[in-house]
C-alpha cells in the first residue's frame, strides 16, 4: 500500500441548496485545482539575535485556483458565476479526497467562505471552453483532517 494520494481523487465542493459542510456538493466539472496557503510576516529582528534577522508570522492567507469545463446548465457553474458577478462569498472546501460518509483516510483540506476574485474564459478555436476561477478565503471555518465537518 502506498502512502501518497493522486490528484485524480481530490475533490472540490461548493455550497448546495443550504449552508453547512454536510450540504456541500461536489464540483464534478473541475479539471485542475490548486490551493495555496501563505503567511504574511513582520520583522522581529533584534540585536541579541546573534547577527541573524528574524521574522514572525502575522496572518495566514488562502487562495484557490480551479479550471472548470464550461457547461452552462451545471448548477455549480451557475453558483460560481453568480458569486463572481454579484461579489458574494460561497462556502467551499478543497479536499484531497471525499467528504462525509465517503471520506477516506487522509482526506484533508480547508473549508470556509471564499470570494471569487477572477473569472477567466478563453475561447480556443479547437478546444472545449474551460473557465478559470481564482478564489480567496473570506472566512476560515476549519481544516478537516478526515473529510468530516471541521466546525462540528
Amino acid at each position: 500500500m502506498s502512502d501518497w494520494v493522486s490528484g485524480l481523487f481530490a475533490k472540490a465542493y461548493i455550497e448546495g441548496a443550504s449552508a453547512g459542510f454536510d450540504n456541500l456538493v461536489e464540483m464534478t466539472l473541475v479539471r485542475d485545482a490548486s490551493v495555496d496557503i501563505e503567511s504574511s510576516t513582520t520583522d522581529i529582528t533584534i540585536r541579541g539575535n546573534g547577527g541573524w534577522g528574524a521574522e514572525g508570522v502575522v496572518l495566514n492567507k488562502a487562495t484557490a485556483e480551479m479550471e472548470v469545463l464550461f457547461k452552462p446548465s451545471d448548477t455549480t457553474y451557475q453558483t460560481l458565476k453568480t458569486a463572481a458577478l454579484q461579489r458574494l462569498p460561497v462556502e467551499a472546501a478543497f479536499l484531497t479526497g471525499a467528504k462525509g460518509t465517503e471520506a477516506v483516510a487522509g482526506s484533508e483540506g480547508p473549508y470556509g467562505k471564499w470570494v471569487i476574485t477572477k473569472m477567466s474564459r478563453p475561447e480556443p478555436l479547437e478546444d472545449a471552453i474551460k473557465i478559470s476561477f481564482s478564489l480567496s478565503l473570506n472566512e476560515f471555518i476549519g481544516w478537516t483532517d478526515d473529510g468530516t465537518d471541521p466546525s462540528a
